[in-house]
This record gives C-alpha cells, sequence and structure tokens, in this order.
C-alpha cells in the first residue's frame, strides 16, 4: 500500500493480541494521518475506572467489555459525522464482534476508507515486553505480566477454536497493512 493510499484512509482499524504494539503503532498513525485516537483500553480505565481487562466469561466484566466498545464506536461514529479521521485501538479479533462495527462505521464512510492494520508480533517478543512491566500492578495481588498471561491464554485458546481470526481482505473487501509495512511509511 502506498503513502497517497494510507493519506485516503479516514477509519484504521488495529488488529492484534494483547501487548502486540497495537497502542504504540496506534499514536504513531495519529500523529502522521493527523487521526483521533480511541482505546478500549483508555475507555476502560477513564469512563469506567477499571483498568481490568479480563477475558473471562464472567457476566460483568463482559459487560463492562461491551460497554467499553459500544461507547468506542459510538465516538468513532460521531467523528466520522464530523469527518474526521479515526484509529480504533483494540484487539479487533472476533469476528463476530468486528463485522457489526464495520457495517455500523461504514454507514458514514465508505469501506474503501477503512485499513485493517494488522499487527502480528510474535508471542516471544510481547513476552519479554511485559516481563519488563512485571512490577506494574494490573489488578490487586496480580501484576501485569501475569494478567498479560492470563488474557493471552485466553486467546490463543479462541484462536485454536477458531474463535478468532485475521482479518480476510478477500472476504471482509478492506485494505490490510501489516504493522512492518505500514512502519516504512511513518519516518
Amino acid at each position: 500500500m502506498t503513502l497517497f493510499n494510507l493519506r485516503s484512509k479516514a477509519v484504521f482499524i488495529m488488529v492484534g493480541f494483547p501487548g502486540s504494539g497495537k497502542s504504540t503503532l496506534a499514536k504513531q498513525i495519529c500523529a502522521k494521518f493527523h487521526c483521533e485516537y480511541l482505546s478500549s483500553d483508555e475507555i476502560r480505565e477513564k469512563v469506567f475506572a477499571s483498568g481490568r481487562f479480563d477475558a473471562s466469561e464472567q457476566q460483568q466484566v463482559g459487560q463492562l467489555r461491551q460497554l467499553a466498545y459500544q461507547l468506542m464506536y459510538d465516538t468513532a461514529q460521531t467523528l466520522l459525522l464530523q469527518n474526521k479521521k479515526i484509529v480504533l485501538d483494540a484487539t479487533h479479533l472476533e469476528l463476530a464482534k468486528r463485522k457489526p462495527m464495520v457495517s455500523r462505521l461504514e454507514k458514514i464512510k465508505d469501506k474503501s476508507q477503512f485499513c485493517y492494520v494488522l499487527v502480528k508480533t510474535s508471542r516471544t517478543i510481547i513476552d519479554q515486553r511485559m516481563q519488563k512491566r512485571a512490577t506494574e500492578i494490573h489488578n490487586p495481588g496480580e501484576s501485569m505480566y501475569d494478567a498479560w498471561k492470563r488474557v493471552y491464554g485466553y486467546f490463543e485458546a479462541n484462536q485454536t477454536k477458531g474463535l478468532l481470526a485475521w482479518p480476510d481482505p478477500q472476504t471482509e473487501t478492506i485494505d490490510c497493512i501489516t504493522h512492518e509495512e505500514l512502519l516504512t511509511h511513518l519516518d
């Protein structure tokens, strides 16, 4: 994808496992292409006063996640209606949730203006990054690293079960760019 094509995008959708570097890259995209940054993590922390990300099936946790995503997509719609570019920072690995989000946003912007940013960082590299943050407390009694291992395990198990999937540009008809390719345009 060329720099010209990237400049024409209005919606950048980050896709990747927890700890893969999505947020860092998302902020670089915002700076380069003058986008508004929307993060499910930040919404959970600011609006719901909870840094907790727990991929368990507990009803309260699921409701919190759903509300954070709902608020993020509501805000995305508002910004797109104001003709602003956006970056959506969340895992976006669940097709069952990704598809309705895209349908909702394409009522405002054509899908040709969307771009999936695939952040496929190896588990080894993510593990090393998260170990450096091991002393940070995520939940009472649980380090950031322990929380990441728990959540990452959930994502790995669900990917194995076929519940999570990377976007397929042929079936979803949205441009995709890898984080490696995108980095060449951010200098």
